[in-house]
C-alpha cells in the first residue's frame, strides 16, 4: 500500500490491529469500536478484508441481511451463504484466481429450539470444516445488517451465536458505535468478545486528504481550511470557527473574478456560520450571517447568466434565514422568506424543495394566526407536489400537506375530489388514513398495495 494516501494508511492500521488481535485472543467474537466519523472507514475495511489485494489473510464472509427477528435472521444468513457458495462454484474466474469448487450444502434440520442462531452457526461450522483453512488463519463472520429492527434482539442473536459453539477458527465480527454501543455488556468479558478500538483520527485524515491537491490551486488550501472549520464547529471552538472561515472567505474573494462559482463557496461559509450561531441561540448573529448568505446569492444569478440556477441558490439561503426566524419565533419574517423560497422553487420546477417550502409557509402562517393563508399555501403545495417523481415522493414530506389541510376548512381553495384524484394514485384507496398517519408509517408502506 502507498503510505502517501491517508485513507489507505488507516486501512492498513486497521489491518495490523486486526491481525495482532486475532493472533492473541481466543474470544469467538470481536467488535470494532468506532466513532461516528469513522463509520465509513470501518465499512471500507470490512469490504477490504475479503478483497483479492487485502493484506488480511483470514477468510472473510460478510452478511448485510436485514435483522427483523432472531429466527428469520438465521434463515436469511443461511440463504445468503448458500447463494455465495453457489456463485463461487458457478461463476467464471480470472486465470490468476486459484479455484476449487466447494462441496457444501445447507442442512435446515440443524436446529435447536433453545437457540435461534444454531441453524446458521451449525451450517457455518460445517462449511469451515470443508474449507480446511490453515490453522493460523481465522474464518471471519462479519455481520453488517442494512437495518436492525430491534437492537436488543440483535445482540441476543450474537450471544446465541456465541453460545452455539462456533468452530475454533471462526471469529464473529461486528461494528459498535462508541456513541451508542450495543455490545458493552458482552465485551465486559474479553473471553467472550474482544474489543478493537479503531482510533483513526479522521479529522486529521480529512485534512491530509484535502491537502493532497496541487498546492498552486486555490481549491487546495480552501479545502484544508474548510475541513478545519467543520471540525472546529463540531468541537465548538469559536476562535477556530471564525479563523478558518475567514481563510476560506479570503481565498474565495481572491478568485471570484476568475471563476464566479467561488461566490457559492462564500454562501457555504455564511450558511455554516449562521447554523453555528443558531445552535448557540445567538439569533442576531445567525441572522447577520444568513443575510450575508442571501446577499451573496443575489449577486450570483447575473454572474452565472442562469436565472434558474441563481434562483435555486437564493432559495436555499432564504430557507436558511427563515429557519433562524422560526427558532426565534419571528413569524412574519419567516413567512416572507418561506414565501419567496416557495416561489423561486416553483419557478424552477424544483418540486421536492418547493413542496417543503409550501409546507413551511403553511406551518408559519398558522403560527402567525393566518389560517386562510396557510390553507392556500397547502392547496398550492399539493397541486405543485403531484409532479414529484414516483420514485422519490414517498421519501418526502408531501403527505404532510394532505394531513394538515384535512384538518381545516379547505373547500375555498381545493376540493376533496381534486385532492383524491392526486393522492389516490400515490397512496392508494386508503390515502386519507395513510396521510393522517404518515409520520408513523414507513415510506414503503405508504405506497399503494398494487404498486
Amino acid at each position: 500500500m502507498q503510505q502517501s494516501n491517508p485513507i489507505q494508511q488507516r486501512i492498513e492500521w486497521l489491518s495490523e490491529k486486526w491481525t495482532n488481535l486475532v493472533g492473541q485472543t481466543k474470544a469467538p467474537a470481536i467488535r470494532i469500536v468506532h466513532t461516528t466519523d469513522e463509520e465509513d472507514m470501518i465499512d471500507t475495511f470490512f469490504t477490504y478484508m475479503h478483497s483479492l489485494d487485502s493484506s488480511v489473510e483470514d477468510i472473510s464472509f460478510q452478511f448485510d441481511d436485514v435483522f427483523t427477528n432472531r429466527e428469520e435472521y438465521s434463515k436469511l444468513l443461511l440463504q445468503s451463504l448458500t447463494e455465495n457458495i453457489r456463485i463461487w462454484n458457478e461463476s467464471e474466474k480470472e486465470s490468476n484466481v486459484p479455484f476449487e469448487p466447494i462441496d457444501w450444502q445447507p442442512d435446515y434440520n440443524k436446529t435447536n429450539k433453545l437457540n435461534p442462531a444454531w441453524l446458521f452457526i451449525a451450517n457455518f461450522n460445517d462449511l469451515v470444516q470443508k474449507l480446511e483453512v490453515e490453522p493460523e488463519y481465522a474464518v471471519v463472520l462479519t455481520l453488517t445488517p442494512m437495518a436492525i429492527g430491534n437492537t436488543s434482539r440483535f445482540t441476543e442473536w450474537v450471544q446465541n451465536a456465541i453460545d452455539a459453539r462456533p468452530h475454533k477458527q471462526v471469529k464473529i465480527l461486528v461494528a459498535d458505535n462508541a456513541a451508542k454501543p450495543m455490545f458493552d455488556h458482552m465485551a465486559h468479558n474479553p473471553q467472550v468478545m474482544a474489543t478493537l478500538v479503531a482510533d483513526l483520527d479522521m479529522p486529521n485524515a480529512m485534512q491530509q486528504v484535502a491537502a493532497m491537491g496541487d498546492a498552486n490551486e486555490p481549491s487546495t488550501p480552501y479545502r484544508v481550511s474548510f475541513i478545519k472549520l467543520m471540525q472546529a464547529m463540531t468541537d465548538k471552538n469559536d476562535k477556530l470557527v471564525y479563523e478558518e472561515g475567514n481563510k476560506c472567505l479570503a481565498i474565495a474573494n481572491e478568485n471570484i473574478e476568475k471563476d464566479s462559482y467561488w461566490l457559492t463557496q462564500k454562501i457555504v461559509i455564511f450558511c455554516a456560520w449562521s447554523n453555528y450561531e443558531l445552535g448557540r441561540r445567538e439569533f442576531k448573529k445567525a441572522i447577520e450571517y444568513a443575510d450575508q448568505g442571501v446577499e451573496a446569492a443575489r449577486l450570483l444569478s447575473p454572474l452565472l447568466h442562469d436565472d434558474l440556477l441563481g434562483g435555486k441558490y437564493l432559495a436555499q439561503t432564504v430557507m436558511q434565514r427563515a429557519a433562524v426566524y422560526v427558532v426565534w419565533k419571528r413569524w412574519e419574517e419567516a413567512l416572507a422568506d418561506y414565501s419567496l423560497a416557495a416561489q423561486l422553487y416553483h419557478d424552477g420546477n424544483e418540486y421536492i424543495l418547493g413542496t417543503e417550502a409550501y409546507r413551511m409557509c403553511a406551518y408559519v402562517a398558522l403560527k402567525d394566526s393566518k389560517g386562510e393563508e396557510a390553507t392556500a399555501f397547502l392547496a398550492t403545495g399539493i397541486r405543485f407536489g403531484q409532479y414529484i417523481p414516483a420514485t422519490h415522493i414517498h421519501g418526502t414530506t408531501y403527505a404532510a400537506l394532505f394531513e394538515m389541510i384535512l384538518s381545516r376548512q379547505f373547500e375555498k381553495h381545493i376540493s376533496f375530489q381534486e385532492m383524491e384524484d392526486i393522492a389516490q394514485p400515490i397512496y392508494g384507496d386508503d390515502w386519507v388514513d395513510k396521510v393522517r398517519n404518515w409520520k408513523e408509517i414507513p415510506a414503503n408502506i405508504l405506497e399503494p398495495a398494487d404498486s
